[in-house]
């Protein structure tokens, strides 16, 4: 407990301080409430960008084990653009070229579909790799090779699509 001393006139009586008025105690509250609300939106960013570059991630992952799969794989690059309807490779299985291209390009899809939120991976001939979105890919049809992987973003991202695009020697 503080105490102060009375000087005015005659009397050098003590007295004592009685505790904190009402409105200290509603300013330390709304000092407290605003420092605790900025720290909920630090966060609450913090865990948004961390989801954005987890699929960022997933989806570099992903487009990097297609041409991997390319690299290594003798088919023609058609194999990989068009992959033809019901080409299964079983295990154990002797499988020709093409028909594992077309089964490794369905895998892979089905990868990108089900990692990343409204995933669409395809392989094409393009130019101007880094143009087109998910509905609409703007493969031009001419040289490089790329692999190209779309989803949707975060809510707070900034582009509507997101994009990784790794383009083919």
């Amino acid at each position: 407990m503080k105490k102060s001393v009375c000087v005015h006139g005659h009397g050098t009586g003590i007295r004592q301080q009685q505790g904190f008025s009402l409105l200290e105690v509603l300013l330390a509250a709304a000092v407290m409430g605003s420092g605790l609300a900025g720290l909920a939106a630090l966060l609450l960013a913090a865990v948004g960008g961390t989801l954005e570059t987890s699929q960022r991630g997933q989806a570099l992952l992903l487009a990097g084990s297609m041409a991997a799969v390319m690299q290594v794989t003798p088919a023609g690059v058609a194999s990989f653009i068009s992959p033809a309807a019901g080409a299964e490779c079983a295990v154990g299985e002797r499988c020709e070229p093409g028909r594992f291209a077309s089964a490794a390009v369905r895998d892979w899809r089905s990868q990108v579909a089900n990692r990343l939120p409204g995933g669409r991976g395809l392989v094409c001939l393009d130019s101007t790799p880094w143009d087109g979105s998910a509905s609409v890919p703007s493969c031009d049809g001419a040289e490089p090779v790329v692999v190209k992987v779309f989803w949707s973003g975060p809510p707070a991202s900034q582009a509507a699509d997101q994009r990784v695009v790794q383009v083919l020697p």
